[in-house]
């Protein structure tokens, strides 16, 4: 047994060369596993959490040990074979300090020697991989990107144009252009022609509403940065409260079947942490929303409050489509990405736009005691509920929404008027195949 630095995963081995990794999490085994010729003799996990080393023996009784990615376990079951000395019995394998090292010793208890190499392990630890050439090609996928077509990614994970545009609505005193410079060594010429190639494969691909932004940017390329031209200028407390609103904060999560509210984006102190029976107003004193508390109490306290969220099971786009409805920035993966429930703000001229993202229900981390408070307490504050599914209703999403009916009913709607009085629009989200 193996724990992997930085995760919450464990690699187990057994005599009979069968290799799995159990998630702490999920309390669960992943599906893959790998079955090697023989028993593995060694293995070590790489401090960076990103492979696990194992160590078998050939017929000619040589040590071979190969490296398994942890991220794409099962995939590759040959493994990689690594150079190292495979001469050395009783071998102990023990790396150099720091979660970044690579370098490996090799020991061997019984011949009294130690064989130092230094490891290239490639890890797909971020999205994209920043690497220096004399031109700028195209990249064969999102790993083996450059810095220019970072641009792309971030185009299509969030909004240019959102339903809720509140660039439009930012007062300014001075408006300019939006520009993108480039600081290179050579080669200023491809980097603008790149990029607007860039831009227009993406507005073909996407069909994104763009309102114009991309090609209106005014892109550069030199050898140093020369600040030569002027900057857009705003009121100071419209840009930082602007600012501020770009930043989402986590307000509730649900643990051992009960709701907990968070204070300032923490967990509360235990004194605190007993709410068990509470009623609503007990609730919403609870409720502490860090930086927001003096933009709802001051800054925007004239203007009226409208609540929006997103239901659905998990990896249906919930966060994609509340960043795209009210431009906001709640972080978006093919995964399960959200705990509890986060809060976000849109100041718009007339309102104030307050958006909250849900953590996906059905998930294997909750309850469905859990899966109900949540839906509970967004169904009970919010003017818009976007219920976001697959192409079909599912039989575990039907019977959410009718363990909610019974659960709505036990509220006293004389005692709490103003709950429960949100407009649900279904969104389907349908494949299609040309």
């Amino acid at each position: 047994m193996r724990f992997v630095s930085g995760g919450k995963t464990i690699v187990f081995l057994d005599s009979m060369g069968q290799v799995a990794l159990y998630s702490i999490t999920s309390e669960q085994f992943r599906s893959s596993r790998i079955s090697l010729r023989t028993p593995p003799c060694l293995a070590q996990c790489t401090p960076d959490g990103s492979c696990v080393l194992i160590g078998t023996h050939n017929d000619s009784g040589e040590t071979i040990i190969k490296a398994f990615h942890i991220a794409s376990f099962g995939q590759n079951r040959d493994g990689f074979t690594l150079g190292l000395h495979s001469q050395l019995t009783s071998e102990r394998l023990i790396f150099a300090t720091g979660r970044q090292s690579r370098e490996v010793l090799q020991i061997s208890l019984q011949d009294d020697i130690i064989h130092s190499q230094m490891l290239q392990i490639t890890a797909r630890s971020t999205d994209y991989i920043f690497h220096s050439s004399g031109t700028v090609e195209r990249p064969a996928s999102a790993s083996s990107a450059s810095l220019v077509h970072c641009f792309t990614e971030v185009w299509t994970r969030y909004p240019i144009v959102a339903a809720l545009d509140c660039e439009r609505d930012r007062p300014r005193v001075k408006v300019q252009a939006n520009s993108v410079a480039f600081v290179t060594s050579n080669n200023y010429g491809s980097f603008v022609k790149e990029f607007g190639k860039q831009v227009k494969d993406f507005e073909r691909q996407q069909h994104k509403p763009t309102g114009g932004r991309l090609t209106s940017l005014d892109v550069k390329a030199s050898s140093k940065f020369i600040d030569d031209s002027e900057c857009s200028e705003f009121p100071f407390g419209d840009w930082l409260a602007g600012l501020f609103c770009l930043i989402p904060i986590h307000i509730a999560i649900t643990r051992d079947n009960q709701f907990v509210p968070l204070k300032n984006g923490a967990l509360p102190d235990a004194s605190e942490d007993l709410l068990s029976g509470a009623d609503v107003e007990q609730l919403a004193n609870n409720l502490y929303f860090g930086w927001y508390e003096s933009i709802f109490a001051s800054y925007f306290a004239r203007k009226p409050v409208r609540v929006v969220s997103s239901m659905g099971e998990q990896s249906v786009g919930k966060s994609y489509a509340l960043n795209h409805l009210a431009d906001t920035s709640f972080a978006g993966s093919a995964m399960r990405c959200t705990e509890g429930a986060w809060l976000s703000v849109t100041p718009c001229t007339r309102e104030l736009v307050v958006t909250l993202d849900f953590e996906g229900i059905n998930s294997i981390e909750r309850s469905k005691q859990e899966d109900m408070l949540l839906v509970l307490f967004q169904t009970a504050i919010s003017n818009l509920v976007m219920l976001r599914s697959h192409s079909t209703m599912s039989r575990n999403l039907n019977k959410l929404l009718s363990s909610f009916q019974h659960s709505v009913a036990t509220f006293n709607s004389d005692a709490n008027p103003n709950l429960f009085r949100s407009t649900l629009a279904l969104i389907i989200r349908v494949w299609l195949v040309g």
